[in-house]
């Protein structure tokens, strides 16, 4: 099932202001940045060690309709999510499924092709879970 922790997202309002702080502050090293426009963000992925920060801005701050701009507006900047890596995504969204966990299986992306499952928060102690196959 799950191999190990791949990263977890923080919800910012400024991408650029919340890099210089990890970075100037913490002295975190930036590993890539990008757009993901199928989930309206820009994002910025912070080296630490093996696993990784990932800083998220939404691209429309004013769309409700995207769940990270939501969160934003609801509850101010902060984590959002943890991603864990798994050894077959499949299987493990089976098994997991007949326990009862609330899953949506998300479709690939580009940096994603075998897509990923997330995990309700309400089945996860109140933090929503992204299963991948692979890390950043």
């Amino acid at each position: 099932m799950i191999t190990r922790m791949s990263h977890f997202g923080i919800v910012v309002n400024n991408l650029e202001e919340s890099t210089k702080l990890w970075t100037e502050t913490y002295g975190l090293k930036v590993l890539k940045s990008g757009r993901v426009d199928a989930e309206g963000i820009r994002n910025l992925f912070l080296i630490v060690g093996n696993s990784y920060i990932e800083l998220m801005e939404p691209t429309d701050k004013q769309d409700t309709n995207n769940a990270i701009a939501r969160r934003l507006a609801t509850k101010g900047e902060g984590i959002y999510h943890v991603a864990l890596v798994v050894d077959d995504l499949e299987k493990t969204g089976s098994e997991l499924e007949k326990r009862g966990i609330v899953l949506t299986r998300r479709v690939p992306i580009e940096d994603e092709p075998e897509g990923r499952i997330v995990v309700h928060p309400k089945c996860a102690s109140g933090v929503l879970l992204e299963l991948v196959t692979r890390g950043v």
